[in-house]
């Protein structure tokens, strides 16, 4: 169960969160901008509820705690999208580094 939240729930609905939302900010079309938009923040709450199963299952099996940051460091770097490009003239607002940047919680499970 561990490994399949973490990976589906907290590495794929955060970086498919992320992924919309950059998409959402670079769109050019204000209702399709919008709906990217509120399917990232969906995304989100999705990555959120599986990061929580996580801080439960750390809870409740300490043991754990090495298998996740295992599975964390194999996460392949190219999994974290890169920066998107955003053309002034297409965006109403550019995406923010936080929607952008790696998550800094793939960076705290690799130390």
């Amino acid at each position: 169960m561990l490994r399949e939240t973490f990976l589906d729930g907290c590495v794929g609905e955060t970086l498919g969160s992320l992924q919309l939302a950059a998409a959402a900010s670079a769109c050019t079309h204000p209702a399709l901008a919008r709906v990217l938009a509120e399917i990232a923040e969906d995304e989100a709450r999705h990555a959120e509820l599986a990061f929580r199963i996580v801080a439960f299952l750390l809870r409740a099996h300490p043991d754990l705690v090495d298998e996740l940051r295992a599975l964390a460091r194999d996460v392949p770097i190219g999994a974290v999208p890169p920066r998107p490009t955003c053309r002034p003239s297409a965006c109403s607002t550019t995406p923010t580094s936080a929607a952008c940047s790696p998550p800094e919680w793939l960076r705290w499970w690799r130390r």
